[in-house]
């Protein structure tokens, strides 16, 4: 049983790992392609960390009740 736990703990951790290394990667993408120059997404790519949490929330699919809930209104 200690040896299940162990490779499910192992195999969790590197996988954390690795999505947090893509989310970095494809933020810092995303910043220097979507968050500069005039025409830029300033609030959801213009610092590489609110690049990160927007990816993160592309990721989880969380935007998806912020995003329904602004066109509600419209």
């Amino acid at each position: 049983m200690t040896a299940l736990l162990d490779t499910i703990r192992k195999s969790f951790v590197n996988m954390v790992f690795l999505m947090g290394l893509l989310i970095f990667i494809f933020g810092i993408l995303g910043f220097y392609f979507f968050g500069t120059g005039e025409s830029g997404d300033k609030e959801n790519w213009g610092t590489l960390g609110s690049a990160m949490l927007t990816l993160f929330a592309f990721v989880t699919v969380s935007f998806l009740s912020i995003r329904s809930s602004l066109y509600m209104n419209l």
